[in-house]
């Protein structure tokens, strides 16, 4: 008979307030001899006792609870882990962070294991091939000290394969927490077995490390083991990086490209829309930046064209199309000081790029692309936030008007809702001062809450020090109630 219980209960800081709230996670014991459970969910209790409930869909043995810091710095996640049983003996694991009324799930182990994938085969001469395809990584193991008994059920004596079956990379078998030093977040230790012939022939194992570090899984080290030694690797993109920097001047230092969604320092995207992957590479050479644009064909990385930047490095690169009628554009920041970037957008067409902005230099602090529902034309926008005072920006979106990129208040109403809720947790943060309230104000009139600014700018009046001042106060009241 079922039975729903609590299985285990935590204290955290869910909803990133002051306080910790209490997080329940309940299911049911399909049997009372048995530690099976489904119909899984978690309840998050405050001090008020006010409860939220969120159903779960996990089912499984020996399931736990733990509560850590694995996406941001701000407030905990909530950690579900256990076991499918059986002989193959898979963990499960989900991750979920809480927000504004939802528990999304940042990272599942099932999903993880079949979107990363890696397959394997056998080799002549007693090794394997195991081919990581979304890290793009090609690793080559030798099993010749593997049981007798199972080698000659694989290969000849002269080391040629007799066997129509190839190893299996399983999926996750088991996973370790281990703490990021720099940011102080947790990470998952991932770990995958490689199977030959049966469940007990185990090959070697295959290692990830994987960071949910704002809300994204990235993994940041894949490699395979073999009785605990890390192996060689030879990976696909190793070599394509080394071919790249041959091309480049002999003084060439790589800009690492990773945090722009790249792997292993480079972007691989279709950007002019043939079908094809460019590649594309930022490097510093003699003092100045360069981003270049490589293809591969027929095995040979082809140079295509090299642009020139400013600053010292790049602070951001994002790939959206921006112009109707066009293919993907290029958004970079060159980062020109420790809150300055210089924005440069490129389109790619012919096999050369082209540097959209004309006139005047745009410098801004943060760089946002934006998709509005009702575009018709499948484009993009662009918020730009400039910074002008402790934590406030000035914040403008850009759209493409023909070959230009000007200025639009056609979504103030939309994107603002999201820059008022900046400056409302800014200021729940630190104080009201005088500057974020009047920062604040004009997020709400541009949002059309007009009625809660002109109670803030009423609030703000009646400060010592009003900011900006009295008179400019009281003309922005006078033309929002207007």
């Amino acid at each position: 008979m079922k039975k729903e219980v609590i299985i285990d209960i935590k204290s955290a800081n869910i909803y990133g307030r002051d306080k910790e709230e209490t997080v329940i996670l309940k299911g049911d014991y399909i049997h009372e001899d048995s530690n099976y459970i489904e119909n899984t969910s978690i309840t998050i209790k405050d001090e008020e006792n006010n409860l939220e409930e969120y159903p779960l869909n996990i089912n499984g043995y020996n399931l736990k609870l733990f509560t850590g810091k694995f996406s941001n710095d701000k407030k905990d996640d909530i950690y579900i882990y256990g076991e499918t049983g059986g002989s193959s003996g898979y963990a499960i694991a989900s991750v979920y962070r809480y927000d504004n009324g939802e528990l999304l799930e940042g990272f599942n182990s099932e999903v993880f294991s079949e979107k990363y994938k890696c397959i394997s085969k056998y080799l002549d001469k007693y090794t394997i091939e195991v081919n990581c395809l979304a890290a793009e990584r090609r690793y080559i193991l030798n099993i010749e000290n593997i049981e007798k008994k199972y080698l000659n059920e694989i290969y000849n004596m002269d080391g040629k394969i007799i066997t129509n079956d190839d190893p299996i990379v399983s999926y996750i078998n088991k996973i370790d927490l281990i703490v990021n030093l720099e940011d102080k977040l947790i990470n998952l230790l991932v770990y995958q077995t490689i199977k030959g012939i049966n469940d007990n022939n185990i090959l070697g194992e295959v290692d990830s490390v994987i960071s949910l570090k704002d809300n994204e899984i990235k993994v940041l080290n894949k490699y395979i083991t073999n009785k605990g030694e890390n192996i060689s690797i030879s990976t696909r993109t190793n070599n394509l990086k080394e071919n790249i920097l041959s091309q480049l001047p002999k003084d060439s230092t790589f800009i690492n490209l990773n945090k722009f969604g790249g792997s292993n320092g480079l972007i691989n995207r279709d950007i002019d829309g043939d079908g094809n992957d460019e590649i594309l590479c930022g490097y510093k050479s003699n003092g100045t930046q360069y981003l270049s644009i490589f293809r591969e064909s027929q095995d040979k990385i082809i140079h295509l064209d090299t642009i020139i930047g400013e600053g010292y490095d790049i602070s951001d690169l994002m790939i959206a199309k921006l112009k109707p009628k066009s293919n993907n554009n290029i958004i970079i920041g060159w980062r020109i000081g420790s809150i300055w970037s210089v924005l440069d957008i490129l389109e790619f067409k012919e096999n050369k790029f082209n540097k959209l902005l004309k006139g005047d230099k745009i410098n801004y602090s943060k760089v946002e692309i934006i998709e509005f529902e009702d575009r018709r034309s499948g484009t993009s926008d662009i918020a730009l936030w400039s910074h002008e005072t402790g934590e406030a920006y000035k914040v403008q979106i850009y759209s493409f008007r023909g070959e230009n990129l000007e200025k639009t208040f056609k979504y103030d109403r939309q994107y603002f809702e999201k820059v008022e809720e900046y400056y409302r947790n800014l200021i729940d943060r630190t104080r009201e001062t005088p500057q974020y309230l009047y920062y604040l104000i004009d997020a709400e009139y541009r949002s059309g809450k007009k009625k809660e600014a002109l109670e803030n700018i009423n609030k703000a009046l009646k400060h010592p020090r009003p900011y900006p001042s009295i008179e400019e106060l009281k003309r922005l009241r006078k033309r929002i109630g207007n």
